[in-house]
């Protein structure tokens, strides 16, 4: 383990970055008096200086080189040479792409579950648009090892991991394209197995509703959102060791063809803007009114979803490996294998609730089946 900062040739020069912040895994601790700092990339331990260590806390958030260049000039430093050091060191990094370093014109701190991420914009359209989709995720500035500089022209948008190459897209593209790469670093971050599932609160307790594409999944949950249900996330839960589950609160995504079906429940779905997906789908996407990280539940009530227009509507109660089927159908883990403990949090849950086959054709026929389902749910044994 090294020392002492060594100079590194291709750090990026100070004089192109706007807004600095910490190194992913860069901590600094004060021992007697004297601070420490560590830097695990690059095994470099060493004593910080005193106006680094007293701005430490702002570093980690992220600090424009205006606001640094202020208080260096007030304690009579320089403000370049301080952050040179720290940029060879690895001990600060440039917030911005690869090919460059944009002036940020605003930030927006999101928590999803245990994800914590700072939103970087060069310009105000793109965090309008942004905003509209993920305030219920907003939280105070915090300090953040992720973040993201998105970057707007007139005809693209563009993201970027701090440091790496920007992805551009259209502007049409932007939410769904957000979305896969927060939902891709929430499922990195997720402490138990990921099922692909909505999540309702009913009464404290947690349903979930499952099923192939197409079977109305996300449909369904933003309606018992608005009947008397409440919707914490329509897309993906955490399964915990002890069988609970604790949903992802990110927008719950409304396909064209649900949009006549669910006006009149939410009538602000029209104004929202329209999104072209990757499988080429239009979709709008309705803000919850959930927390940016939403109560472990216990789970008391697990549909199963049909759509159906040739079968008559109903409950069919499933067996123990029908429940453990339906869940591991949708299920995800970071090396696509299950492991003790994911099993564990999945007989956890399927012993503390009541799994049912709901095959239905109307909307209305689901939501009484829903309420149905839950007022029958078993205690936990």
């Amino acid at each position: 383990m090294e020392t002492a900062p060594e100079s590194d040739s291709a750090s990026l020069s100070p004089a192109r970055a706007t807004h600095v912040h910490s190194a992913p895994g860069t901590c600094l601790r004060t021992v007697d008096g004297i601070p420490l700092l560590f830097v695990p990339e690059r095994q470099l331990l060493f004593r910080a200086d005193p106006f680094a260590a007293g701005l430490w806390e702002q570093l980690r958030e992220g600090m424009s080189m205006d606001a640094l260049d202020k208080a260096a000039a007030a304690e009579g430093l320089d403000a370049v040479q301080i952050v040179s050091d720290l940029l060879d060191a690895g001990v600060l990094v440039p917030i911005g792409s690869d090919e460059a370093i944009p002036a940020i014109a605003g930030r927006m701190f999101l928590r999803v579950g245990a994800l914590q991420v700072c939103l970087n914009f060069d310009g105000p359209r793109a965090q309008a648009l942004v905003r509209g989709m993920l305030a219920h995720l907003e939280t105070a500035p915090v300090p953040c090892e992720l973040q993201l500089v998105i970057r707007e022209e007139e005809s693209r948008i563009g993201v970027a991991l701090n440091g790496e190459e920007t992805g551009w897209c259209s502007w049409e593209q932007i939410g769904p394209e957000l979305k896969i790469l927060l939902t891709d670093l929430a499922l990195e971050s997720l402490d138990g197995i990921a099922l692909h599932t909505a999540l309702l609160e009913t009464g404290g307790d947690a349903l979930l509703l499952v099923g192939m594409p197409g079977a109305g999944k996300s449909t369904l949950s933003v309606a018992l959102g608005r009947s008397g249900f409440g919707l914490e996330g329509d897309d993906i839960a955490a399964l915990h060791a002890d069988g609970r589950a604790s949903a992802l609160p990110f927008p719950a995504t409304v396909k064209d063809g649900s949009w006549p079906l669910l006006a009149p429940l939410c009538p602000e779905l029209e104004e929202k803007p329209a999104f072209l997906r990757p499988d080429d789908k239009i979709v709008r996407y309705l803000p919850l009114s959930a927390e940016p990280e939403p109560p472990r539940r216990p789970v008391r009530t697990v549909l199963c979803l049909d759509r159906s227009s040739s079968r008559p509507a109903g409950l069919e109660p499933l067996g123990v490996e029908a429940a453990m089927a339906a869940l591991l159908e949708g299920a995800w883990s970071e090396d696509e294998r299950l492991s003790t403990r994911a099993f564990t949090a999945l007989t956890a849950c399927i012993g503390g609730a009541r799994f049912f086959r709901m095959t239905y054709d109307s909307l209305e026929e689901a939501i009484e089946l829903a309420r149905r389902a839950c007022e029958t749910g078993k205690e936990p044994g």
